[in-house]
Order: structure tokens, then C-alpha cells, then sequence
């Protein structure tokens, strides 16, 4: 079940396999819907009428099968078929009127179902047409010549009514609809943002990290880089946490300038960086330390300050664990520390 909502999530998400789930909910509720009118029909004796709704049960299927898969080409044909077999069955209901005037009642569902199939641009126009075609059989004396059932005034003068309000409500409903899903989706995007990253600096943080190797094959060659700020509670004791802060954020964004992979806070003033798919050089880590020693910061009082970093690399390959190769850089990060800091131990 919770796979099954993981993948439901992941659709919704995304407007196009949405659109494309509801294309096939719908067509395949139209289908058993009809499915059930040409049983009802054949056993009342309703012919041409069974036959009408036996070919559309069918034609919806067709559309359901053109659905399958992720081929967009087909995708198209089953939308611009399903468009064909709405108006068909729109003029045929409207036309016909049979049983007993009841089928023109159905057609104050294709508004809805337009708007979940075809969004709410194209089901307006789409309604707009229809409209148009019901005033003309309804309204005018040539249209109302091809009515094979004998409709009474009020029921041509305010079933167009039920036709708008049925679409108005449905325009409404669909329009609240995209703007929470839109405000859902900005919402989930944020929080995403916020479970992964560092709110101070924007770096990952563990479970970003985390998420990234999951989702990643190492390559054959795969290192660690494990950077500490030296000294760094002294700054905080002397100058202030904010200032601590604006250290944070200025170490940060030089780090990030000089390497290829996302830079983690692994954890106050520590952070790591995993290349998964290369063997880092001492030198590239020097320059970072050399780099970020002669970065001037400036606090809100004017003053400038400069730190230095220690770094620990480890180096492995496809096969080991990037967690384990963390655990092997603290340790020449510590050795780095124990050398009296501002170096690099690999």
C-alpha cells in the first residue's frame, strides 16, 4: 500500500501522466457506464439505440488501450478520437432524444469529463461548440426539423441552461483544483528543498546526502572530502554567533565555486563532499584550503576576519561504501587536526 501511494504520488505530481490517468479512469468508466445502458437497452427493445451505445463502450476501450504505455503519438490519436466520439454521441443523444427524451440528460456529464480529460482551455472551446450546436437543433426552425424526437418548449428553452451551469461548475471545480494542486506542488517542492538542504548555508544536509547516494552508481573510482573549520567555537565565543553564521555562509560559497559536487553540512562546522565518480587530487584540495584562507570576511561591525579549514580525504572504489569512506576521511581529518590544522591528510 505504500509503494501503491508512493507511485500514485509521483503521477499526480507530474501534469502530464495525470492527465493521461485520468484520460484512462474516464474512458473506462464511460465504457462500463455504456457497457450497462446497451444491456439496459437491448432488454427494453431499444435498437438503434443499443447499437449507438454498444459502438461508443466500444470506441472508449479502443481509447483506454491507446493510453497504455507512455507513447505520446497514440496518446494524441486517442484524444482526437475521444474528441470525434463525444460530438458524434452529443448530436446523436440531442437528435434522437430516445428513451422517452432521457438521453439528452447525459449530456450535461461531458463537461466534466472534459475538464478531466482535456483541462480547461480545450473544454471550453470543446463546450463552446457544443453550445452553439444545441442552441441551433434547440432554437432554430432548421435544426429543430432534424429532431427525431418531439422535445417540449420549456425543455428546449432550459436544458442550454442546465448545459452552461453544468459547465460553469465544472470550470469552477477544476479551476480550484489546479491552483491547490499547483500550491500542493510548490508546497511539497519546498519541503523537499527544506529536508534536504542546510537552511543557514544551503548546502545539503545528511539526508540529502543521503538521497543522492541512493539514487547514484559509484563509478569505478569514488573519494570523500571531509573539511572542519579550525577554531571555529572561538570565533562564535568571540565574535558572536551571527558572525559565526556569516563565516559559515562565506566558506560555503567559496567551497562551492571550486568543486563539480553539492557540498554537505555533515554537522556544525563540518561538512563532506562525496565525488562519486573520481579520485579527487590532494591538489584540488589544497587549493580549496589555500582559497578559503585567504578569504577576507567582513562582520556587521566592519571587521575582517580570515579562518582556515583542515581537510580528510578517503579514496575507494565501486565497491565500497561511501558512509565507510566518510568514516575513513574524519579519520585523516583528525590526523589533520592533531598536525596542527590548516592541512590536508589523505
Amino acid at each position: 500500500m505504500n509503494q501503491f501511494s508512493k507511485n500514485l504520488s509521483k503521477i499526480i505530481s507530474d501534469d502530464v501522466q495525470r492527465h493521461r490517468l485520468q484520460f484512462k479512469l474516464v474512458s473506462i468508466t464511460l465504457a462500463i457506464v455504456s457497457i450497462v445502458m446497451t444491456i439496459m437497452n437491448f432488454f427494453t427493445n431499444k435498437g438503434f439505440l443499443t447499437i449507438a451505445t454498444l459502438a461508443f463502450s466500444v470506441l472508449c476501450i479502443v481509447n483506454y488501450l491507446l493510453t497504455i504505455g507512455n507513447n505520446k503519438k497514440l496518446f494524441d490519436v486517442a484524444n482526437v478520437l475521444f474528441v470525434l466520439e463525444l460530438m458524434a454521441i452529443f448530436v446523436f443523444f440531442i437528435i434522437s432524444g430516445n428513451p422517452e427524451g432521457f438521453s439528452a440528460i447525459w449530456i450535461c456529464m461531458l463537461p466534466s469529463c472534459g475538464m478531466l480529460m482535456f483541462g480547461r482551455k480545450k473544454t471550453t472551446i470543446l463546450s463552446s461548440i457544443m453550445l452553439i450546436i444545441l442552441l441551433f437543433f434547440f432554437q432554430t426552425k432548421t435544426g429543430q426539423s432534424f429532431l427525431m424526437y418531439n422535445y417540449t418548449e420549456s425543455f428546449r428553452m432550459r436544458f442550454p441552461v442546465l448545459f452552461v451551469s453544468a459547465f460553469c461548475i465544472s470550470f469552477v471545480l477544476e479551476t480550484i483544483y489546479f491552483y491547490t494542486h499547483q500550491e500542493l506542488i510548490q508546497t511539497r517542492a519546498n519541503l523537499q528543498e527544506m529536508y534536504m538542504h542546510d537552511y543557514l548555508t544551503g548546502a545539503l544536509n545528511r539526508h540529502g546526502l543521503n538521497e543522492i547516494y541512493e539514487q547514484t552508481k559509484p563509478g569505478k573510482e569514488q573519494s570523500v572530502m571531509m573539511i572542519d573549520l579550525d577554531h571555529f567555537k572561538m570565533i562564535n565565543d568571540t565574535y558572536g554567533h551571527s558572525v559565526g553564521d556569516t563565516v559559515l555562509k562565506a566558506v560555503v560559497q567559496k567551497i562551492n565555486e571550486m568543486i563539480s559536487q553539492p557540498l554537505c553540512r555533515w554537522g556544525g562546522e563540518e561538512f563532506v563532499v562525496w565525488f562519486p565518480e573520481e579520485s579527487i587530487p590532494d591538489s584540488l584540495a589544497e587549493n580549496i584550503r589555500c582559497a578559503v584562507k585567504e578569504l577576507p570576511i567582513v562582520d556587521e561591525k566592519g571587521n575582517t576576519l580570515n579562518v582556515t579549514i583542515s581537510i580528510g580525504i578517503a579514496r575507494g572504489s565501486d565497491q565500497d561504501d561511501m558512509h565507510d569512506l566518510i568514516d575513513i576521511a574524519d579519520e585523516h581529518l583528525y590526523k589533520a587536526k592533531a598536525s596542527g590544522r590548516d592541512c590536508v591528510v589523505s
